[in-house]
């Protein structure tokens, strides 16, 4: 392959006939290909990494769908040639080797060489790509992440120069990262969304690295866009809030839109209810067009804000037509709830305190769901049995519990939950034995699992605090950059059409200066195509609100000070009792002369205090789409400051940081145990001191009894022989007597014969002894050394 590559440089380029592939993309789709046939071909045609076959494949994803880590490694872009630190991090990917690849990241870094995170990121998600964990490439980036920071965090650029390079080293990483991430990969958010399942996601979000993404998009304008629409979602709430309850007191709708407040109250919140509906419509839209359209309708957020919105608006058309009543005070009060639940959507990536909690119930609902249903199958259970025992039963009109009808059995068995019912309704042994087995089955066993459901629920909340609140930002900051930039891409063509057809002057004067043109046919600027665009999109609903606040706060305070002087006056002219039914209308006013009233005076206080800061709201509000395109820009996202990303290096502190009060926690315990095992060391060290003193004293007993023994043994052993030596003179001279009574005969002398059975009765006397020194016990003294 060498001598080809010289001899033809260009053939590394040239593609064959039958699979439209370049040799690096062939080579690559062959599992049998070594690392330096890459290498060469890496070297003759760099480009060819980027070049894609028939198949719509690089030649990395040749390479990773063999799974073949080693040489997978090899084609990354900016890792150049195949080292043994690739292999180091591959082996620790493969192991889950955590100090390996911290190992591994530390000789990178202190290598100087570039660490490219993109790259690592890029090739784990190829690699993983079949894999049938769907996601996986999360858990093994996270790693990464985490190895990285741990790296980054341990260092201490004041000891040496080689850590103060290693510091260096990594924030470049880290920074190139973001950077490379905001520009080549504008969807990653929306992107990781689909792709990883939610606790993977959530686990990644929750690391250093991926949060410095993150916090590159907030410093580059989302968290202002965020704080805006919780602004205006604010003034909305409280809009809809007056009007409800004002409509509830009114007698017909004909009456109320002749009110000049009601009238632009209601203008002002049908403008609002329309914006937060279009922009739920565009950011549909938007990710319709990246075909993330299935990750828009699993939030349930989403129909939150649609029911919203859309609800009030049908609300307004329903009040002004039908009038109120009873339908109206129901459908109202339906549309409440959601107006207010969202709130709790824009309250979840606030704070991470808040976030916690607002988590904290849709994960409460979601563990619920089983219990729920099993719950529900008991209480039908038992309701279809109450129903057909005591249905038969009249019921008087204070009883609570009634079983005479559906309604009221269900309505029954929910108030026997709660600990209410009446001994008098189950008369009969079957109803009372009914009751017996719903009190037992769902008051004390099923109400004692569902608390422990939910304190279960909380406790895994509170541990994982950290990222579920980063996760809910992820959201916040892909539905932002997904929706807005959506609208950003705007076809100009039309309005250049209509630029060019209709020849105005005072068109042609005025759209350089408000849409950010320098000359008239400026159109090529492709950020004075993005500021016309949305500038054109946006400014009717801007001027829209901005005419409504001014019809709600600027006014009155015009007039104020006029209608304060005239109070004293009977002044009846058309004008001036219209504004001044107006500034009682606003400011709380009764009555002409009701300036004695106290809740009167602090009403006109507090709103005349508010007032100047609803105008230069208003007036920023209007500035800041109609500026020049740089500072419009920043506030969209669109140039980022993610070349100088701020990392911050300390710990997260636990006062703030739920999980950082549970470490805490862990943290005390852990020193509690430590000191804990350390004493109970010392105790055991000690008591293996006291066994071991014991055994000694055992051994030297056992060798004393073992001697004394010995010494038993030898005294038995001369004691026996003496004995038999004593009888066998007793009968020899026996003898002697004898045959000297016999005459004098001399006769001869016996034959004395040792018994046969002497041995055996010499064993059978000294086998007790042997048997009694080898079963001595020592009653005091265990041989383990315990007493």
């Amino acid at each position: 392959m060498k001598v080809l590559l010289e001899a033809h440089q260009d053939g590394a380029k040239n593609e064959d006939t039958r699979s439209k592939r370049n040799p690096l993309s062939y080579y690559c789709s062959n599992e049998s290909y070594s690392p330096e046939g890459v290498n060469l071909l890496f070297e003759a045609h760099p480009a060819g990494l980027d070049s894609k076959d028939a198949n719509d494949k690089l030649p990395l994803e040749h390479s990773s769908s063999l799974r073949v880590s080693r040489e997978g490694i090899i084609g990354l872009r900016s890792l150049g040639r195949h080292d043994a630190l690739h292999e180091t991090m591959m082996a620790a990917f493969r192991e889950t080797n955590v100090k390996g690849l911290e190992s591994a990241v530390e000789e990178f870094a202190k290598s100087r060489r570039i660490f490219d995170l993109f790259a690592w990121q890029q090739f784990l998600e190829i690699h993983h790509r079949n894999n049938p964990d769907p996601g996986y490439f999360a858990v093994e980036l996270q790693l990464l992440f985490d190895a990285t920071w741990t790296v980054l965090t341990q260092a201490n650029p004041k000891t040496d120069e080689a850590s103060k390079a290693l510091t260096e080293n990594l924030k470049a990483a880290i920074q190139k990262y973001v950077a490379d991430n905001n520009n080549d990969r504008p969807n990653l958010l929306p992107e990781f969304l689909t792709a990883v399942p939610m606790v993977k996601l959530q686990k990644l979000t929750a690391t250093r690295i991926f949060r410095a993404h993150l916090d590159s998009y907030m410093c580059s304008g989302i968290m202002y866009i965020y704080y805006f629409e919780v602004y205006l979602y604010m003034v909305f709430t409280a809009i809809f809030t007056r009007l409800s309850v004002k409509f509830k007191s009114s007698k017909n709708g004909t009456y109320e839109w002749d009110d000049i407040v009601i009238r632009d109250m209601t203008i002002a919140c049908f403008s609002l209810a329309l914006y937060f509906l279009l922009r739920e419509l565009a950011q549909f839209h938007a990710m319709y067009q990246l075909g993330l359209q299935r990750n828009w309708f699993k939030d349930f957020w989403n129909y939150i804000d649609l029911i919203a919105s859309g609800g009030t608006i049908v609300l307004l058309e329903y009040y002004f037509r039908m009038g109120p009543g009873p339908e109206y005070e129901h459908f109202a009060s339906v549309i409440a709830l959601f107006v207010w639940m969202k709130v709790l959507g824009f309250a979840k990536a606030f704070s991470q305190p808040i976030a916690t909690f607002v988590l904290m119930l849709s994960t409460i609902f979601k563990d619920l769901f089983s219990f729920m249903a099993v719950l529900v199958i008991i209480l039908v259970m038992f309701g279809h049995a109450f129903y057909l025992v005591l249905s038969d039963n009249e019921a008087s009109d204070g009883d609570e519990i009634d079983f005479t009808n559906i309604g009221g059995t269900a309505w029954s068995l929910y108030l026997m939950i709660l600990g209410t019912f009446e001994s008098s309704v189950f008369t009969g042994i079957w109803s009372q034995t009914l009751f017996l087995f719903y009190s037992f089955l769902v008051v004390i066993i099923l109400l004692n699992v569902l608390i422990a459901i939910v304190s279960d629920s909380y406790d895994a909340v509170l541990v994982t605090s950290t990222e579920l609140f980063w996760r809910s930002r992820l959201e916040l900051v892909a539905e932002i950059t997904t929706t807005f930039k959506s609208l950003l891409r705007l076809d100009v063509g039309v309005w250049k059409e209509r630029f060019d057809e209709h020849d105005d002057k005072w068109f042609r004067d005025r759209l350089p200066i408000l849409y950010g043109f320098k000359e008239d046919h400026d159109w090529a600027n492709g950020k004075n195509k993005v500021a016309l665009g949305v500038r054109i999109l946006f400014s009717p609903v801007l001027l829209g609100l901005a005419i409504a606040i001014f019809f709600l706060w600027l006014i009155p305070v015009f007039l104020g000070g006029a209608i304060l002087n005239d109070l004293t006056y009977n002044s009846y002219s058309e004008t001036k009792k219209q504004a001044k039914e107006l500034f009682i209308e606003l400011y709380g006013f009764d009555s002409s002369n009701d300036t004695s009233n106290k809740k009167n005076r602090l009403l006109l206080v507090a709103r005349i205090i508010f007032s100047p800061l609803l105008v230069a709201f208003t007036i920023g509000f209007l500035l800041l789409w109609w500026l020049p395109y740089s500072i419009l820009a920043t506030i969209l996202g669109e140039s980022s400051s993610s070349d100088e990303v701020k990392l911050d290096l300390k710990l997260d502190s636990s006062n703030s940081d739920w999980s950082g009060r549970v470490l805490d926690i862990v943290r005390r315990v852990n020193a509690i145990t430590s000191s804990e095992s350390a004493k109970t060391n010392a105790k055991i060290a000690e008591l293996k001191s006291e066994n071991q003193a014991l055994r000694d004293g055992n051994d030297k007993i056992l060798k004393i009894l073992e001697r004394l023994c010995e010494k038993m043994d030898l005294e038995e052993d001369k004691t026996e022989k003496e004995v038999e030596e004593d009888k066998i003179e007793k009968e020899v001279e026996e003898n002697k007597g004898e045959e000297s009574k016999g005459g004098g005969e001399t006769a001869k002398a016996p034959e004395v014969k040792v018994p046969e059975q002497a041995g055996e009765e010499q064993e059978s006397v000294l086998n007790p002894m042997i048997a009694g020194r080898e079963g001595i016990e020592l009653k005091d003294v265990n041989i383990e050394g315990e007493k």
